[in-house]
């Protein structure tokens, strides 16, 4: 079935002044639809467009809400108009429907960054937004509201994490959902699975557009009854869940989310999506190699006859593995620029229409680089890029009495790829580290000896440090970590770590 983008006249009149008035470019904008998580308001901005919301209609789950209903992290689908310049557009609709909400089943490997909901494992990652709740304070049996990805796995990938009861019997309106694919379907049991959860459809309506129920099956499972205590859900309904974005050929579509099908870098998935490339097809901030099960992409494009995605543009999103927690010592918006660790040399970082922008000081929803002043503090994750600091997330955050800065990136090399470093020194991002009076640990806070950290340095090498900042901008290290080579194990085994020790410290 065809579904067409209908905007007000108004919409489309501010999509025209986006457009100067006049057609598109060359390769310009036009009706969109944009599927990825929510980075700020003051408008609604989604994969780097900012979307006036003048008139535009919100529904959650299914049921009419109003812009303020929504959350930094939420993944959304807007359907309006994106104007030629591709960084502004008007939203005709937004819709958000969570992907699992129900009990915490266990925090056992939460600082690793993994949490268990209704059986399924929710990963977490420095992108992920904590409404109502922190990790560290989550417990076994908290209703939570979880949006975010599917993996390859059947993992959620959590771009945002809400509290919505401390338990089912708090609930005001008692249900729990999940979604994912059938398995292990039983027809005289009336049971299958989804991940790690069991459940029981014998009394369930099951959704006209099932002719049967079987494996393979995405599905979404509706419950109004707490899970049993062997751990089934008795599913009051069950209806398919529609991966692919409905959408008429020709449409322009912007896709963020994670490969979970992979054939070829011509012919691959994104979030269930059939996508693919050809030789005109852009890549930017990595390669056609580098497309594989699980790496985190946003592509652009047009819908062909078949609902490919026919991709122009694919772009990924390499790990964030520049951290840094202190106060601003200066700030440009005009120019989209945050200055922390002092100002000689200090540290500037970039910030743009992608950047998940958060006050989780004074939870003020429209908070923007405007709202920010000389000795904020603030929690940055972000990329290095041709010498540039781009930030992923900037989060204003509570002020610290004790003076403490966090900073975590590659160690500086020279073009011999030497350490730039003598003991007690080391510089990282050109801020100059101090550890006279450091402790030093390895990998997974093991205790390390200072020759051995110095002479672990070189290339690609992670090193955290911890400590006060000087009057001439160095770093005084309390504890220097090293946090190890390996990118991707570092993304998907420590990043969290980092997160659960900020909350704590």
């Amino acid at each position: 079935m065809k579904t067409t983008v209908l905007l007000s006249s108004a919409l489309l009149g501010l999509f025209l002044a986006g457009c100067g008035g006049g057609g598109d470019s060359a390769g310009g904008g036009g009706p969109t639809k944009a599927v990825g998580a929510i980075s700020r308001f003051g408008s609604v901005f989604v994969n780097g467009v900012e979307f006036d919301t003048r008139g535009t209609q919100v529904q959650m789950n299914g049921n009419p809400a109003t812009e303020d209903d929504l959350r930094v992290g939420m993944v959304v689908r807007v359907d309006g108009l994106v104007s030629s310049n591709g960084v502004t557009g008007a939203a005709g609709r937004i819709l958000f429907d969570h992907d699992l909400e129900g009990p915490v089943t266990s925090v056992a490997d939460v600082a690793a960054g993994r949490l268990e909901v209704l059986g399924q494992t929710v990963l977490l990652d420095d992108l992920t937004v904590f409404e109502s709740v922190t990790a560290a304070t989550l417990a076994v049996g908290n209703i939570v509201e979880v949006s975010g990805f599917f993996d390859a796995d059947g993992n959620l990938q959590a771009r945002h994490v809400e509290l919505k009861a401390a338990s089912f019997d708090a609930l005001a309106v008692k249900e729990i959902e999940v979604k994912g694919e059938i398995q292990g379907l039983d027809a005289e049991s009336k049971t299958f699975a989804i991940g790690g959860l069991a459940v029981g459809f014998s009394a369930a309506e099951i959704h006209d557009g099932i002719a049967a129920l079987a494996d393979g099956l995405f599905v979404e499972v509706k419950s109004d009854r707490a899970l049993t205590p062997a751990g089934l859900l008795l599913a009051s309904r069950v209806e398919l869940e529609e991966r692919r974005i409905p959408a008429e050929e020709g449409l322009r579509v912007e896709l963020e989310g994670l490969v979970t099908a992979f054939t070829s870098a011509s012919a691959f998935e994104v979030n269930g999506h059939p996508v693919t490339t050809t030789n005109v097809t852009q890549f930017e901030s990595g390669a056609a190699e580098d497309l594989a099960l699980n790496a985190r992409v946003e592509v652009e494009g047009t819908l062909d006859a078949a609902g490919v995605l026919a991709a122009s543009k694919v772009s990924f999103r390499p790990a964030r593995n520049v951290k840094v927690e202190a106060e601003v010592s200066a700030v440009d918006p005009d120019a989209g620029t945050v200055t922390v660790l002092g100002s000689s040399p200090g540290l500037m970082v970039q910030v743009d229409a992608s950047t998940g922008i958060r006050d989780k000081r004074g939870h003020d929803r429209r908070f923007g680089l405007a709202s920010l002043a000389v000795g904020d503090r603030v929690k940055v994750r972000a990329v290095l890029r041709d010498g540039q600091i781009l930030a992923a997330k900037l989060e204003r955050d509570d002020p610290r009495e004790d003076g403490r800065v966090r900073l975590q990136a590659r160690v500086d090399v020279d073009a011999a790829g030497l350490p730039l470093s003598a003991d007690p020194f080391l510089q990282i991002l050109g801020i100059r580290v101090d550890t006279t009076n450091a402790q030093f640990e390895g990998g997974g806070e093991s205790p390390m000896n200072r020759a051995d950290f110095f002479s672990a340095l070189g290339p690609g090498v992670l090193v955290k440090a911890d400590g006060v900042l000087s009057a001439d901008g160095a770093i005084l290290a309390r504890e220097v970590e090293l946090e190890g080579e390996d990118e991707r194990e570092h993304q998907m085994e420590r990043a969290f770590a980092f997160e659960m020790e900020s909350e704590a410290r």
